[in-house]
């Protein structure tokens, strides 16, 4: 009797052991869990729903904590609009004035990675649901951000230019690819393209290329104009700064006036009727 009844309590103590370390008994359906310990800090394994996990360390009183999260895929509208650079003088300058705006619009689905969970509850971004959730929140804006870029910045690219308006996955992976690289934490389950509006990119190129060298080659014709007005200016500017010393110099040396008449060939009696003689007037003044 006695041995049955220390079974029952060796039975008993150890279901009682087990269930204690029995971690992901302690789970909601459904929900992932990540371990903490104050003897080994947070763990990097997530315990994922409906696994088996048992800690050692969960014997010891309030050594080990249970941090549990739902993880449930989010939707989200990506749109950009706008104009290529420049779109308005090129669009001018071409016959016709072609339009060069463009605008999008895609559906983004996404989920937490499981995986991220331990570094968020390790840096203390999301201790609970609630904080988790308000993260997801600036995760999804960094991902529609960086789907918008990409949908923008690639559409130079004619092959996928061409892929986009169909959803081709071509398209689709490459878009995928550069938000899951941005943004490592979430995981993209779909893109979904619902209106695409693309301007005539070869348009563009022969235009903006036109453009620039008709603005080169009236910059160009700028600067000689420019160059011949300023040459002209010192051209006069050097004759009046002469005509002013001779002026000074004929003031001081009045006996320069025949020296000048008679070098170029002027009669002096002519000066001195003019009253161009320093202290003579012309006669009948």
């Amino acid at each position: 009797m006695k041995r049955v009844v220390s079974f029952i309590l060796v039975v008993a103590c150890g279901a009682a052991v087990f269930m204690v370390g029995w971690v992901s008994f302690r789970l909601d359906p459904g929900a992932w869990g990540v371990v903490t310990t104050k003897t080994g800090g947070v763990e990097e394994l997530v315990l994922a729903p409906g696994a088996f996990a048992w800690r050692w360390e969960a014997l010891l009183p309030t050594n080990l904590s249970l941090a549990e999260f739902v993880l449930v895929p989010r939707e989200t509208v990506v749109e950009r609009s706008g104009e290529l650079p420049s779109a308005d003088a090129y669009s001018a300058f071409a016959p016709g004035e072609p339009d060069f705006s463009y605008s999008l619009k895609a559906t983004l689905a996404v989920k937490l990675r499981s995986e991220a969970l331990p570094g968020l509850v390790a840096s203390g971004t999301a201790p609970d649901q609630a904080r988790l959730d308000a993260a997801l929140g600036l995760l999804i804006e960094r991902a529609k951000q960086s789907l918008a870029a990409a949908m923008v910045g690639r559409a130079a690219d004619p092959e996928f230019a061409e892929a986009l308006p169909s959803g081709a996955r071509i398209a689709i992976d490459a878009l995928e690819a550069e938000v899951e690289e941005s943004v490592p934490e979430i995981e993209v389950l779909s893109i979904t393209v619902d209106a695409v509006k693309l301007p005539d990119l070869e348009l563009y190129r022969f235009v903006r290329d036109a453009y620039r060298a008709w603005l080169d080659a009236a910059l160009a014709s700028t600067e000689s104009l420019l160059a011949e007005e300023a040459a002209s200016r010192a051209r006069d500017e050097l004759r009046l700064e002469t005509l002013e010393r001779y002026g000074v110099l004929l003031d001081r040396y009045p006996v320069l006036v025949d020296f000048l008449a008679i070098e170029a060939g002027a009669d002096p009696a002519l000066l001195d009727a003019l009253g161009f003689r320093t202290g003579r007037k012309p006669s009948g003044e």
